[in-house]
């Protein structure tokens, strides 16, 4: 089904509430330190969960890890946007712009991931792989949460309910 970013926007929110499952094909710049590479852009497809709780996640996973459950909240250029019901819509906001463009997703598997260049030829990771910015754990984890936040602009294709929904990019 084909929608626009706003129509995305208010089904999602209308969603219904706790934690759901997604599906997602994304394409995102890829962060990379000073290399000789051109903009190198990564084209993934992941599944994930939606509307979760990140703290409750990774105190969870310390548990699974044997580790002494302890959360070191960190500061963020995002916050959560809440339904109207006061509780967790899958989307965050940038704190400085004040509109919804991001959705929050923790990244459970990803079935296949493409690298290329501004001009569209491929890249092999191996060649990439050390000038990507790699995050460390703040947790400790061995298998860290994955906590991804996808710009709206960057998805493809999101499934929800076995539904496909195809965001139509707005030209300028």
């Amino acid at each position: 089904m084909l929608v626009t970013k706003s129509q995305l926007i208010e089904r999602l929110m209308n969603h219904r509430n706790g934690a759901n499952p997604i599906s997602i094909h994304a394409v995102v710049q890829v962060p990379m330190r000073k290399s000789p590479f051109p903009e190198i852009f990564k084209e993934e497809w992941v599944t994930g969960m939606v509307q979760f709780n990140y703290k409750k996640a990774v105190l969870k996973q310390q548990e699974r890890e044997g580790l002494v459950p302890r959360f070191k909240p960190g500061t963020s250029w995002h916050h959560v946007v809440l339904k109207d019901n006061a509780k967790l819509s899958p989307f965050s906001m940038h704190k400085d712009i004040g509109a919804i463009e991001y959705l929050r997703v923790r990244k459970m598997q990803t079935f296949g991931t493409n690298y290329f260049d501004i001009d569209g030829r491929d890249v092999r990771y191996e060649d990439i792989e050390p000038y990507i910015k790699i995050k460390n754990d703040p947790h400790g984890l061995k298998n860290p949460v994955q906590f991804r936040v996808y710009s709206l602009d960057s998805i493809v294709d999101i499934k929800i309910d076995g539904i496909i929904y195809t965001l139509r990019q707005q030209s300028c």
